[in-house]
């Protein structure tokens, strides 16, 4: 596919590249989803098969891959060694500080010390984290690879994580909590902090509380400004921080502007804060977020 290059040197595959030279080779594929498996391909002589990975959707962020899960253009002894040798082609720690994607084996060591657990959900669960390469502190959501998952549940977990990571890179706002920031870290959420005590012995939730009423509008304004519809607002999924509001948890969020249907499986959510039309399976649309939202204000 990219025979003359010098990134690979009389047509050998180098046994390591820096993340600048997957880069060029992305660029030079165009394609920048793929460029570690095409090096992975090109390794074991097998780049011919790198159209059936494009074809079932695999891309690098699926690495470590197992095998099951490979393509079927993939044959034999060529599948094992795919196994055995992708771990050595796989990012590493400081490119988490990039906002792009690292790879890790179960055996490496990820460079982040876990300091509190913050909370859990049907699609993960999330903890206080710090970076020991800045020693900044971030929340780390952890989202469960299922080992025994065949080819079409590995794909719709993957594009479940995709479209969350997708959905929160195009969120700036003052109370949507960014991907990959210390605002993210949350001192508790809505749902502690409302269930803590009916007292309020100090003073201090009650003008706490008066004021997310117009961060977590804003918010919702700025969601539906951007086309997002996030699908599962309710108190635990949002973080209170130096005693401002965050929406967070965009695990089962979409994009409108990729919507064809406005029919969605209810899996996940939870009924309580959900809409009506929600709860009996009938189209609806981002006036669902303001009913929860307002679910949400009435507890307050």
């Amino acid at each position: 596919m990219i025979e003359s290059l010098s990134l690979f040197p009389d047509g050998q595959t180098l046994d390591h590249y820096e993340d600048n030279q997957v880069e060029d080779i992305a660029d030079l594929l165009k394609d920048p989803k793929r460029p570690r498996i095409y090096i992975i391909l090109r390794k074991i002589d097998r780049s011919d098969a790198f159209n059936g990975f494009v074809a079932t959707g695999i891309t690098d962020r699926w690495l470590p891959i197992q095998e099951i899960n490979l393509p079927k253009c993939l044959a034999g002894y060529s599948r094992k060694t795919f196994c055995d040798i992708q771990s050595q082609y796989m990012s590493k720690g400081q490119e988490m500080q990039k906002k792009g994607h690292a790879n890790f084996q179960r055996t490496d060591s990820i460079p982040f010390e876990t300091i509190a657990k913050l909370g859990f959900g049907a699609h993960g669960f999330v903890e206080k984290v710090r970076f020991t390469i800045d020693k900044r502190f971030y929340a780390r959501k952890s989202i469960p690879r299922r080992l025994r998952s065949n080819v079409q549940q590995r794909k719709s977990e993957m594009k479940a994580f995709e479209r969350e990571l997708e959905n929160m890179r195009k969120l700036v706002h003052d109370h949507c909590v960014e991907l990959v920031s210390e605002c993210a870290v949350a001192d508790s959420d809505l749902d502690k902090i409302l269930n803590t005590s009916n007292q309020d012995q100090d003073g201090h939730r009650t003008p706490m509380l008066r004021q997310f009423f117009g961060c977590l509008t804003s918010a919702l304004a700025y969601l539906d400004q951007e086309r997002i519809q996030h699908r599962d607002i309710k108190p635990a999924n949002i973080l209170v921080k130096d005693s401002k509001a965050y929406i967070t948890d965009f695990g089962l969020s979409s994009d409108r502007q990729d919507l064809h249907s406005t029919t969605y499986n209810t899996y996940g959510q939870t009924t309580k804060y959900a809409a009506p039309e929600v709860i009996e399976h009938q189209k609806y649309s981002f006036e669902a977020d303001i009913w929860s939202m307002g679910c949400v204000f009435v507890e307050m």
